[in-house]
């Protein structure tokens, strides 16, 4: 009778917080025992709650109690726009940590999607720019940016030549970034756009050689990036289509980045 009490009280919890789920039943009590008091107290688990929040970071002064800040494994750091407040049981906490997560992602990705999609520069020079944003903000901005060029080149009368002036902007970028990197300490984000855009050169190279429409089964296959009028984002692949769940990936490769969402979309093929 106390198991099955101690079980019931557990699945509460985690119907109230679903990533508990994620728990073993030790650890979960052992987050419900000390949590509320010490919230640090869920420091050890969160990379079993979260893809990769690896530490909360907690105010003092007239912030103690509020979460200000969440930091990946990389130690990248990520403000939370409206920061919770530890003050409630620990499944509410981290239930409003989870939304805040949401809300501060997609409110950076939309204002640096804004200034980028205004932004007449060159590719290089607006892909320089986003180095300043965390990682996970940079790699969408520009996925949504190349898969909106390569549609519309696909879309165009005069589809070869202009894939063609496509791949050679896409090759003179990385040329520049490759000098970027060079001169900067601090380039991780450089090296990951500069990642990523080897791969889409590739993709744009195939569907060059190949001379496919956006109709095509090369272009569909691939994982696209769209942002709508309201700066919701949409993930396509093939028949599937993914809202972009803005969980927060930290300063990891853009493979990671877009595994995390092909992942999902394998998975509705499937199904």
């Amino acid at each position: 009778e106390i198991q099955k009490a101690l079980n019931q009280y557990l699945e509460s919890k985690r119907q109230m917080f679903s990533r508990f789920f994620f728990l073993s039943n030790n650890e979960l009590l052992l987050i419900l025992a000390e949590a509320n008091r010490k919230p640090e107290t869920v420091q050890p688990h969160l990379r079993k709650l979260f893809e990769n929040i690896n530490k909360i970071v907690i105010g003092t002064g007239v912030h103690a109690e509020t979460i200000i800040r969440i930091e990946s494994a990389e130690q990248e750091e990520l403000p939370l726009t409206r920061p919770p407040r530890t003050r409630d049981s620990v499944e509410k906490w981290l239930k409003e940590l989870e939304g805040e997560m949401v809300k501060t992602l997609r409110a950076v990705i939309k204002n640096v999607l804004g200034e980028y999609e205004e932004d007449e520069s060159k590719r290089e020079v607006k892909l320089n720019k986003l180095k300043s944003n965390i990682l996970q903000v940079a790699i969408t901005v520009d996925s949504i940016n190349w898969c909106s060029i390569t549609e519309d080149v696909l879309r165009d009368d005069y589809v070869q030549e202009s894939i063609a002036l496509w791949y050679t902007e896409i090759e003179e970028s990385l040329r520049i970034l490759t000098e970027i990197v060079r001169r900067f300490i601090e380039r991780r984000t450089v090296i990951c756009l500069m990642t990523q855009d080897v791969h889409y050169r590739d993709i744009v190279e195939k569907i060059r050689d190949a001379q496919v429409t956006a109709e095509d089964f090369l272009w569909q296959q691939q994982l696209r990036y769209y942002a709508t009028d309201e700066k919701n984002i949409l993930i396509r692949q093939l028949s599937s289509v993914l809202d972009y769940g803005y969980e927060y990936l930290g300063a990891t490769t853009p493979a990671s980045h877009h595994a995390a969402h092909g992942q999902v979309l394998d998975d509705d093929h499937e199904r």
